[in-house]
């Protein structure tokens, strides 16, 4: 191969590559900041990019937003829909997608973040337009299950969908804050965040359970 010549393989891995490593530094930048106050230069800087082919690779600043939302909270959801939840006991299946929301939102704790600026500032606009409400769904359907099956009260199942995610976040929404309960220990931490998914959701299903 000519040293001119580029490899199509080798070129696609650095774009993938670049792109990945710039919605990383977007989802710090947004969670910081929110869409509104967020800067394309700042992430330009943390990824050692120019902001030129942050456009380059998205367009505008409202794309870059959009693919981060997909990038922290869609790709994730992939894991959870193969679960096959609809063929699984009520009690199982919601101890499977609590699990792995938990997983998921430890990984990536800046989608705590994200979620409330966009809600403050966005009205929900683009949460509504990525489609994350299927997770919702998901929710609402085990519990509507368990309602039928006589397993579950009959609670609202959209609401109590709403709740149980709530249970679930809001510890990491306010980390910085309740750590104070335990004496400044980092929440992140293993042991911590094992204790906190434990106790939801056994408050989860005592709640739920007849």
């Amino acid at each position: 191969m000519n040293e001119k010549e580029l490899d199509p393989i080798v070129c696609c891995r650095d774009k993938d590559a670049t792109r990945t490593k710039i919605l990383n530094s977007a989802s710090e930048e947004f969670a910081k900041f929110g869409y509104i106050s967020a800067k394309t230069e700042a992430i330009a800087a943390n990824t050692n990019v120019t902001k030129a082919m942050i456009y380059y690779y998205f367009g505008n600043k409202e794309n870059l937003y959009i693919e981060t939302i997909k990038h922290i909270f869609l790709e994730p959801l992939k894991n959870i829909e193969i679960l096959d939840l609809d063929n699984k006991p009520p009690i199982e299946a919601l101890e499977l997608i609590l699990n792995q929301m938990h997983a998921m939102i430890s990984c990536k704790p800046t989608m705590s973040y994200i979620m409330m600026y966009e809600a403050l500032q966005n009205g929900g606009k683009y949460y509504k337009q990525v489609g994350l409400f299927n997770f919702y769904h998901l929710i609402s359907n085990i519990i509507q299950r368990g309602i039928d099956l006589g397993i579950f009260k009959d609670l609202d199942p959209k609401h109590t969908a709403v709740n149980i995610v709530g249970t679930c976040i809001y510890y990491f929404c306010s980390a910085e804050n309740i750590k104070h309960l335990w004496d400044d220990n980092d929440l992140l931490s293993p042991d911590m965040l094992d204790r906190h998914k434990q106790s939801a959701f056994k408050l989860i299903l005592n709640g739920l359970l007849i």
